[in-house]
């Protein structure tokens, strides 16, 4: 026999012990199911297969109540997952409109709250109320502080407010390169003066002129009042003086001849 012939021949006794101790091993570890061939579907007293049969009646009988619990706690859920979604759909919503869409028409909104508790939307009851928010501030004044608007609607006004600055900046640059324009047509080469000096001098002049005044007024007064005391002792003297004429007329007396 040749060395090929034997490694098989070992090969086939290896094999066969092995099965016969895999056979010896199922045969001593066999588990009792109290099964008959002859009687399918029927567990036998006292058998593994009726143990298991009465755990699963015992547990079958718990079933209808945890599945009506299980429907009842999913609708509950899908009820609850269908108000969050919608919940979120709502905050997105409010946080879009009050960052980019509220102006003057619909201002920004902010949640109601009674006593540090969330009002309640009577229609949704898994949504806030909202109310217009106003500007902080005093919301008892009068009149009461005015709505808040989106921050692009400030970044708007902020940025037109700016542009029109910008444009009152360039006039009024335009206005002072006409102003120095004109001051310089006006500067006298001779003494050296610009405009500037000659509106000091005015003034100065003006103020001199004003101060005289002052120191004449009283003078004019006095002036008036001995004028007119003046001519009424003129009026007087002349009354005086026709009566004198009177008199020596009646009497006869030359008045050319008592002058002389």
């Amino acid at each position: 026999m040749t060395f090929l012939g034997k490694l098989f021949v070992m090969a086939n006794v290896g094999i066969s012990l092995l099965m016969a101790f895999l056979a010896f091993g199922l045969y001593a570890n066999a588990i009792e199911w109290g099964y008959d061939a002859a009687k399918p579907g029927q567990a036998q007293p006292g058998g593994i297969l009726k143990q298991k049969q009465d755990e699963i009646a015992e547990v079958q009988k718990m079933q209808a109540p945890s599945e009506a619990a299980w429907k009842a706690a999913r609708a509950e859920l899908w009820k609850v997952e269908e108000e969050r979604a919608k919940a979120r759909a709502f905050y997105v919503g409010e946080i879009v409109h009050n960052r980019d869409k509220a102006g003057p028409d619909s201002p920004a909104r902010s949640i109601e709250t009674l006593s540090s508790l969330v009002v309640r939307d009577k229609n949704n009851p898994h949504l806030p109320k909202m109310n217009p928010a106003k500007v902080r501030g005093d919301k008892d004044a009068m009149p009461a502080p005015p709505d808040l608007y989106s921050r692009a609607y400030y970044d708007a006004e902020y940025e037109k407010y700016h542009r029109a600055n910008l444009d009152l900046l360039a006039q009024l640059k335009t206005e002072f390169e006409e102003d120095k324009r004109l001051s310089k047509l006006i500067f006298d080469k001779e003494t050296g003066f610009g405009l500037r000096t000659d509106l000091v001098q005015e003034r100065d002049k003006r103020q001199g002129i004003e101060g005289e005044r002052r120191l004449m007024r009283p003078l004019y007064v006095n002036t008036a009042v001995e004028s007119e005391l003046s001519n009424k002792r003129l009026a007087a003297m002349q009354a005086h003086i026709a009566e004198l004429k009177a008199y020596c007329k009646k009497r006869g007396i030359d008045v050319e001849l008592a002058k002389r």
